[in-house]
Parts: structure tokens; C-alpha cells; sequence
């Protein structure tokens, strides 16, 4: 029992707790200290707590796959908001408002999609078990490793900056993001909008998906143990965004700065 409490723990909030030790290290600023985040912490857990409640009429919504959809939009919104924070961010001392309100959409969204899908999984855990003192237990070993985790991954990612390994920061992060947006292969196969297909992989020989080390692997990378063609390409190109990204931006911002120099 506390083991499943730990292991829903793992699964939900962990990657909650690494998005924000990406932030603290990547937007190391005055202008979005914590003083600027806390609000919009607090609007994303208002948020979760309220799609909690509605979850049983929204369930009922598109044919019965009105969460499913809706996930799938909270884990796009994240992903078009944080894919293009990378290292370069922390030589931003000030960002620009509409960068800022960017950031703080993305991570509502992750944190509604992240806290209310605990919360529905942590309502119907917790009714089918009888003995109330050993779920408090689970949840506060969860908490636990959970913040303790975060820290150690902090630290880490603040000594790959000071050794100026910036390159893997911006590699683990875009795998992160990657590993998360893949989800919505899981939701949209779930309500039979996409077919996924025969894994092309098989890993479980290694580690186990629902084992405490997988959950902890696919918080960090999006660990998939038999991923299908389809996973392995939305991956891929979801991974390949944030560093090509960039550069097509500024391509296309020259080039319609020449275009309207030579309409002149």
C-alpha cells in the first residue's frame, strides 16, 4: 500500500518537481524570482483542484473522452510555451513581459495536467483502501523523495553550469520535454483517435516501465519500455524542436526584415 502511494508519487509529481529544478536553474533572474512564480503556482493548483471537481461531467464530453482530449491540450500548451528555454535564457538579466507571460501559461498548463491527474488517480486510490495511517505514510515518503530528488537534480544542473556544460543541460531538457509531450500517443490511442502499432523496441528486459527506477526514467526522459514507431518519431521530432527552433525563427525574422527593407 505505502509502496503504491510512493509509486503514484513518482509517476505524477516527479516530473512537477524537475520542470521546476529546470526553471530555477535556467531562469536564474531578478525579473522571475519566486515572488513572480508564486501566483501563477497558485492559479495552476486552483486550476487542477477545479478540473478535479468538473472531471466526472467533463469525462462525459466528445463521445467520453473529454480528458483525454483536454490533457492532450494542457501537455501541447506546455510544450509550444517551454520548448524554447535552454541555457541562453540565464544571460537574460530582464525578460522581455510577453516572454514571461509565455513561460507562466506553459507551466500552468503542466501543472494542472500534472496535479489533477493525481488527484483523480490519488481519489480513487485512496477509496479502495481501508487503512488511512499507511496512505499518509506513502504520501509523505512520496513528498519526500520527490523534493529530495529535486534538490539533488538542482544541484547537479547547477554544477553542469559552473563546469560550463551548458550543452547537456540543453540535452536532458529537451529530452524531458520530449518525454513528456509523447503522452498524448497514450491519450489519443486510449479513446481511438491514432493507432500506434507493434512496439519496435522491447527494453523491459532492462528496466521495467512500472518499476521505481522507470517511473523515476520516464519522469526524466519519458522512459518507454516497448515504444512503437509512432512514439519513437513524435519523440524524435518533439526532441529536435527546441535546438532547430531557434534558428528557423531568426531565419524567418531576417528575412522579413529584408523583405520589408527592399519594399522601402
Amino acid at each position: 500500500m505505502i509502496i503504491n502511494t510512493i509509486i503514484l508519487f513518482l509517476r505524477d509529481l516527479l516530473p512537477l518537481f524537475i520542470l521546476f529544478s529546470y526553471l530555477h536553474v535556467l531562469i536564474k533572474n531578478e525579473t522571475f524570482g519566486f515572488s513572480y512564480l508564486l501566483p501563477s503556482l497558485i492559479l495552476g493548483l486552483m486550476g487542477s483542484v477545479l478540473f478535479f471537481m468538473v472531471a466526472p461531467q467533463m469525462s462525459e464530453l466528445f463521445e467520453g473522452s473529454g480528458i483525454e482530449r483536454f490533457y492532450v491540450a494542457l501537455l501541447l500548451t506546455s510544450y509550444s510555451c517551454l520548448f524554447f528555454i535552454n541555457t541562453s535564457t540565464l544571460k537574460n538579466k530582464r525578460l522581455a513581459l510577453t516572454t514571461k507571460s509565455i513561460i507562466l501559461v506553459g507551466i500552468n498548463a503542466f501543472v494542472i495536467f500534472k496535479v489533477s491527474a493525481f488527484l483523480i488517480f490519488f481519489d480513487v486510490y485512496f477509496q479502495q483502501q481501508n487503512n488511512t495511517i499507511n496512505v499518509l505514510i506513502g504520501c509523505i515518503i512520496g513528498l519526500g523523495i520527490c523534493a529530495s530528488f529535486s534538490t539533488l537534480f538542482t544541484f547537479i544542473l547547477a554544477e553542469l553550469i559552473d563546469l560550463n556544460k551548458r550543452i547537456i543541460i540543453n540535452i536532458i531538457w529537451a529530452l524531458f520535454l520530449a518525454g513528456q509531450i509523447t503522452q498524448i500517443v497514450t491519450y489519443l490511442s486510449q479513446v481511438n483517435l491514432i493507432h500506434v502499432g507493434s512496439p519496435v523496441l522491447h527494453l523491459g528486459a532492462f528496466i521495467q516501465e512500472a518499476s521505481e527506477y522507470g517511473h523515476v526514467l520516464k519522469a526524466l526522459f519519458g522512459y518507454e519500455q516497448s515504444p512503437s514507431m509512432l512514439f519513437i518519431i513524435i519523440y524524435s521530432v518533439t526532441f529536435a524542436i527546441p535546438f532547430a527552433g531557434p534558428f528557423v525563427v531568426k531565419r524567418l525574422c531576417t528575412q522579413f526584415i529584408e523583405n520589408k527593407n527592399d519594399e522601402k
